[in-house]
């Protein structure tokens, strides 16, 4: 993201910034090591609603501490009996939210990833009120969502098969489970 941010300020007849290490103290390594361990071979998704049956790809090389919290919430049954609380057709289908009303969560925050994912029909991503407040709620695009790029964290893509089920999804259907399968199915 720094060096795509540099690269523009060249194309702007502008001075490209030194690229380093971010600043800040020493921090244990522990906690990256095992992000990196849990997102080396990406798993999929499978996530089960009263419209069918759709999968996600994790991009956790783009977002990986947002797809080990979307994976510890799944393998805690967090989704399963969730509504679909809000559903645009040609835009998004978004879920959750215990609360139901667009406003729940998991009861903590994570911090935004920016990525230069484009929001492509099938994209998901985490929904937020401001930066730095997502936690559990996460919606799929519907449609290409320009507006969406570098301002949300994308994590992960429904295959084409399964945009059937999204156009099906409407504010009245529920999640009945999701689970994390292997890597490699």
């Amino acid at each position: 993201m720094r060096r795509a941010a540099a690269d523009a300020l060249v194309a702007l007849d502008r001075p490209r910034p030194r690229l380093g290490p971010i600043g800040g103290g020493r921090a244990s390594v522990q906690p990256f090591r095992n992000v990196v361990l849990q997102t080396l071979r990406p798993p999929r998704v499978r996530v089960e609603t009263t419209a069918g049956v759709f999968h996600v790809a994790l991009t956790c090389d783009a977002a990986p501490r947002t797809c080990v919290n979307w994976m510890q919430l799944v393998r805690q049954g967090f989704y399963d009996g969730l509504r679909i609380h809000r559903a645009v057709p040609g835009f998004v289908v978004q879920a959750g939210d215990p609360r139901g009303d667009g406003a729940g969560g998991p009861g903590y925050r994570i911090r935004d990833e920016g990525n230069l994912l484009p929001f492509w029909r099938g994209t998901v991503g985490m929904a937020r009120a401001e930066p730095d407040t997502a936690g559990s709620q996460f919606f799929v695009t519907l449609d290409r969502a320009p507006h969406l790029d570098g301002a949300y964290t994308a994590f992960g893509r429904v295959p084409e098969a399964d945009w059937p089920v999204l156009d099906r999804l409407t504010e009245d259907d529920r999640i009945l489970g999701a689970v994390v399968l292997p890597s490699g199915r």
